[in-house]
């Protein structure tokens, strides 16, 4: 690979910086920290996959960061370096008809198993993003946004990130015309439209398309805009720093909640309205009229007993509305939010 990033001051201040937690484990007596993070949780096709990473103190990475706030370009420089100079690194994955039969979450676990248990040398300790394999009888610590404060986590978000990226290009080759090369799996206007087009493949994820399965009737131009309202949305609150918990969580009979997050010590139950200016009647007071009582209601019973079941306190429950504004072609322009009372 010819490209080589520039390193400067503030990639060796960072790397001090994410080594902290590393630093004062290796001082409690800890050899060998493995490193979890895992790329696909939230896509429309393709399998999650999940690495885990022991990197060498005696041989610094500079640039390690959320493999989402790197480049592709640079993403892939550090994945060899990451190859080249870590102790031990693994990858394990599961499939679209994995996650359809046991769900996103515990896919995810079943893939960050299968990357540990394939190290070698084995680990003492592991530092994971949000996430605790209970199966493993390991030493375990869980951070929010751990691939932003941990070096090792960040390394092996840097490796499920361009392993499953290389994975979905092959896949376009496989089922050419969905464009998985471009979207890699996610859920954007151009892929909803190939679907609509096309069908599903078998990388598609029937759990996360809900009713859309193979000889059943393709998405309606209004459903591929709110689904894509939902995705913007969704990715406008992992940019904030919020932790996507689900999409489109049902609770038969009462409604099913478009998105659920957590920020803190606090459960944001979403509904997602995408609306565009009409006449006299602006697309936000479309969306907040949509979200009348009833639906607020509804959307409270399921975040009851979401958070009850989960153990979280009522008291840290909070419904929003996200208000998408539609440009001329289907596109979101604006998202606002507004509380539920």
């Amino acid at each position: 690979m010819t490209y080589k990033p520039r390193i400067g001051v503030k990639d060796q201040e960072r790397y001090a910086y994410m080594g902290q937690v590393e630093g004062e484990l290796q001082a409690a007596g800890f050899h060998a920290i493995a490193g979890l993070d895992e790329a696909g949780r939230g896509p429309l096709a393709g399998p999650v996959v999940a690495a885990a990473c022991i990197l060498d103190p005696d041989q610094p990475i500079y640039g390690l960061n959320d493999s989402k706030k790197l480049s592709p370009a640079k993403r892939e420089w550090l994945a060899e370096e990451i190859q080249q100079k870590a102790k031990a690194f693994a990858i394990g994955l599961a499939s679209p008809q994995r996650i359809d039969e046991i769900n996103i979450l515990e896919a995810t676990k079943e893939a960050m198993t299968q990357a540990v248990v394939s190290l070698d040398p084995s680990p003492d300790m592991l530092v994971l993003d949000a996430v605790v394999l209970k199966n493993l009888q390991l030493p375990q610590r869980s951070l929010v946004q751990g691939d932003a404060q941990v070096n090792c986590i960040a390394a092996a978000s840097i490796l499920a990130k361009t392993t499953r990226d290389k994975m979905m290009v092959e896949a376009d080759q496989l089922y050419p015309g969905y464009g998985f090369d471009r979207h890699k799996g996610y859920g954007t206007k151009a892929h909803y439209e190939a679907i609509a087009q096309l069908g599903l493949c078998p990388l598609h994820r029937l759990s996360f398309l809900h009713k859309l399965h193979a000889g059943h009737s393709c998405p309606s131009a209004d459903q591929v805009k709110g689904r894509t309202a939902e995705d913007r949305v969704a990715q406008h609150l992992t940019d904030q720093n919020f932790q996507i918990l689900e999409r489109n969580f049902s609770l038969p009979p009462f409604a099913e909640v478009d998105i659920i997050a957590r920020k803190g010590g606090q459960l944001f139950f979403v509904e997602v309205k995408a609306r565009q200016d009409y006449r006299d009647l602006p697309a936000q007071d479309q969306a907040i009229a949509a979200f009348h009582a009833e639906k607020q209601h509804k959307v409270a019973l399921v975040a009851e007993y979401y958070a009850a079941s989960r153990g979280w306190e009522k008291s840290k429950i909070c419904l929003l509305l996200a208000a998408c504004e539609l440009n001329g072609q289907g596109e979101v322009e604006h998202i606002r939010y507004y509380e539920a009372d």
